[in-house]
C-alpha cells in the first residue's frame, strides 16, 4: 500500500530509544556530554563540527505509520512519540551549546514518495537511494558555511578512521 516496500522493528528501535529507561536516559545524558567534549576538540583543532541527525525508519515513514488504520501497533506509537522527544531535547541541547546540526528527517520524508530510500526488508538502515538524500543534504549545509577567517580558507572533512580527507573546499 502507498508503494512502501520495506519492514519496520519499531520494538527494537524502542529499546534505544525509550526514555522511561533510566539507561537510555543516562545514554542521551552521556552522549549529549561527549559533543560538548567533541566540539571543545574541534574549535581547539580548527575542525568545523557538523552532526547529521538520521532517524529512524519509522519516523522516516511515520506520515504513513500514523495514518493507517491497518497499522495499530502500539511499539510505533511509542517509538515515534519517544523519537520525536529525544529529537527536541537534542536539538534544543545543541542550539543552546553552539553545535551545529542538520536534522536529515524531513529531507527523507519529502523523497519517500519518490524513491525506495530503504531496503526491502526489516534492515533499518538505508539503501543508496536514502544515502544520496543524506549526503546531498549534508553537501548543500557544507556549501552554505562561511569559509573560515583565518588559516588555509579550506573546509576539509575527515572520515576519523583513515585521517584521509573525505571532502575538502
Amino acid at each position: 500500500k502507498n508503494g512502501i516496500y520495506t519492514g519496520f522493528t519499531p520494538e527494537h528501535r524502542l529499546r534505544a530509544l525509550d526514555l522511561e529507561d533510566p539507561r537510555v536516559k543516562e545514554g542521551l545524558l552521556i552522549s549529549l556530554e561527549i559533543f560538548v567534549k567533541m566540539k571543545a576538540y574541534c574549535l581547539e583543532h580548527a575542525i568545523q563540527l557538523l552532526v547529521a541527525m538520521i532517524p529512524t525508519k519509522e519516523s522516516v515513514y511515520a506520515g504513513y505509520l500514523e495514518n493507517d488504520p491497518a497499522v495499530e501497533n502500539t511499539a510505533i506509537k511509542s517509538l515515534l512519540t519517544n523519537e520525536r522527544r529525544v529529537t527536541a531535547i537534542v536539538k534544543a541541547f545543541f542550539e543552546d551549546h553552539g553545535i551545529p546540526y542538520v536534522n536529515l528527517l524531513p529531507q527523507l520524508q519529502e523523497q519517500v514518495t519518490r524513491f525506495q530510500l530503504y531496503p526491502g526488508n526489516f534492515d533499518g538502515h538505508p539503501n543508496k537511494n536514502g544515502y544520496r538524500v543524506i549526503a546531498e543534504n549534508i553537501e548543500r549545509y557544507l556549501r552554505n558555511l562561511p569559509l573560515p577567517a583565518s588559516g588555509s580558507g579550506r573546509v576539509v572533512l575527515t572520515d576519523h578512521v583513515s585521517d584521509t580527507p573525505a571532502l575538502t573546499r
